[in-house]
């Protein structure tokens, strides 16, 4: 049964106590990492975010398919194993740590926090996760010659390989890395306790938005892939990409690529390009002296004949007629039919 925890903000009244964090890189070819020969139960919480490969987690005999991109929470008192694709080694930004309510640890954790986490941009659990290491690791080196730290300058620059540290040449941070917490009134530990709490509350409130969707982690994955295209489009609607280099940035073929947009955004790539192009050139015309001219150059139009005549299928109107009267473009029409 899950731990009562307070109601309310996400992780209102629960204190984030990160020990460590760090970066690994598995070798390929084998099934395990030590310490994961065996199956483990842990003490405390781990997250890790999945930069590379793929691999399966055993929690209790439960299976979990992981792949890059992707978050996993582990628990304390829970067995864990993990197995990974020979072919597709992981390497993985973890972080250990623990969740204080009043004091003490919180063992048991709502039964509706995800495990399995793939609903954050995978962008963003990577900077984030990134960034934290980096601060520890920042933390560390400014920390080791201090008179206080006289334990660890025999190791001014390591990594965590098989239980035991090595002697690292290159600085700042090698991708097997293992960054101890130090001190913790560091700037550099503060803000990443702090972007350690954000990421945990993103997960929590994607997890929330997502109760009640009964879609799978695959069809998931590809409205995140789809979004970030759109998105794209609308930053630079002025970039000659092609179909096939948009599905090139998804893995996927042409064809598939365009059907999978259409479900989503329910027009095709070709026609989401058009009206972002469209609507910049609506923004332009209403806020700016540019002539029409102008405007389309500036959307990547090779003249403005072209650009009018496109303009005008989109919106109903010229657009010398729009910029006197300022409206707003009509939607495309639903293609998804």
């Amino acid at each position: 049964m899950a731990a009562s925890q307070p109601q309310g903000p996400v992780l209102q009244g629960i204190e984030v106590d990160v020990q460590h964090v760090g970066r690994s890189d598995w070798h390929s070819g084998v099934d395990n990492n030590t310490p994961w020969k065996t199956p483990r139960t842990l003490s405390y919480q781990e997250l890790w975010f999945f930069w590379r490969g793929s691999c399966r987690i055993l929690a209790n005999g439960q299976q979990h398919d992981i792949h890059q991109g992707e978050l996993f929470w582990f628990r304390p008192g829970v067995e864990y194993q993990v197995i990974q694709d020979h072919d597709r080694p992981i390497g993985t930004n973890f972080a250990i740590f623990n969740l204080k309510k009043d004091g003490e640890s919180l063992q048991e954790l709502p039964a509706d926090w995800p495990v399995h986490i793939d609903l954050v941009e995978a962008d963003l659990a990577e900077t984030v996760t990134r960034h934290i290491v980096e601060l520890y690791w920042q933390c560390y080196v400014d920390y080791k010659d201090s008179p206080d730290a006289e334990n660890l300058r025999s190791n001014p620059y390591f990594q965590y390989i098989n239980d035991h540290y090595q002697y690292l040449i290159f600085a700042p941070l090698p991708i097997s890395i293992y960054a101890p917490r130090v001190k913790a009134d560091q700037p550099s530990i503060l803000t990443a306790d702090t972007l350690f709490r954000g990421l945990l509350m993103e997960i929590l409130a994607q997890a929330q938005r997502n109760k009640g969707n009964n879609s799978d982690s695959h069809d998931r994955y590809q409205r995140r892939l789809i979004s970030r295209i759109a998105t794209g489009i609308q930053q630079d609607p002025a970039a000659k990409i092609t179909t096939a280099e948009l599905a090139r940035q998804c893995g996927y073929s042409a064809d598939y690529f365009s059907r999978v947009f259409k479900k989503i955004m329910h027009c095709s790539p070709q026609s989401y390009q058009v009206y972002a192009r469209i609507n910049k050139a609506c923004l332009l015309l209403r806020e700016s002296d540019l002539l029409i001219k102008q405007i389309a150059l500036k959307l990547g139009y090779c003249n403005e004949y072209f650009f009018s005549r496109q303009f005008k299928e989109v919106t109903g109107r010229s657009p010398s007629s729009y910029r006197k009267r300022g409206t707003e473009p009509k939607p495309l029409e639903n293609e998804a039919s």
